[in-house]
């Protein structure tokens, strides 16, 4: 008869932090590299200073990158997300209610997972609804074609929100199949999950992105 190796649910939830923290930043770049190129002109505005700000200004103007194009800057790309992220924003809330309204309320592990996910669903959700609202009015990039009302505090707290708190909400969605895990493969009673298990799912899906999102906050990008 095989013998079986039975790996403790802490440290498999160990090894998935690690391998989450390695591949989601990299998916991330991926996915804004063009992002990136409009932010590098006003990046070097903002370290200029005196009088080189006035000629890193005119060059920006007329930088090719700085006027690119693509699907998120088109109306249709600024009116997507205000749809998705409404839809999920009230889907999310309405299962917060349900658990709230529910006879055991946050008194289990599972419903406390799910609360925590949808917390953090209705947040990000949120903060992608507002689609080019928050965005800078004196900004240099002319091409958005969304309504921008916003500054550049408004600006860095959206872009703080949309890449930490989705991936609390995609822990939380990995921890849930560890708690699967525990509960269905190992047996393990909802006493001894919530004392021994629990506190590492919750602290897996909350500080898992943290230290590179804070990083990014106060990072300027060179």
């Amino acid at each position: 008869m095989a013998a079986t190796v039975s790996i403790p649910p802490p440290i498999l939830a160990l090894c998935l932090i690690v391998i989450l923290s390695l591949t989601t930043p990299y998916a991330y770049d991926r996915c804004i590299g063009g992002a990136e190129m409009l932010l590098e002109n006003e990046t070097r505005l903002l370290q200029a200073g005196g009088r080189n700000y006035t000629e890193l200004y005119e060059k920006a103007i007329n930088n090719w990158i700085t006027h690119l194009e693509f699907v998120n800057t088109s109306l249709l790309g600024a009116t997507i997300p205000c749809i998705s992220g409404s839809i999920s924003v009230v889907s999310s809330a309405l299962i917060i209610f349900i658990i709230l309204r529910s006879t055991v309320g946050l008194s289990t592990t599972y419903h406390r997972l799910i609360f925590g996910l949808s917390v953090a669903e209705v947040i990000g959700s949120f903060a992608m609804a507002l689609s080019t609202l928050p965005m800078p009015t004196d900004m240099i990039y002319d091409q958005f074609e969304g309504r921008y009302i916003g500054n550049t505090l408004t600006c860095t707290t959206q872009g703080f929100v949309i890449y930490y708190v989705p991936s609390v909400a995609l822990g939380y969605n990995v921890v849930l199949c560890l708690y699967y895990l525990c509960s269905i493969r190992y047996k393990m009673t909802e006493a001894r999950i919530r004392e021994r298990v629990e506190p590492w799912l919750h602290a897996a899906a909350i500080l898992r992105m943290l230290p590179p999102a804070v990083l990014m906050l106060f990072t300027k990008v060179s």
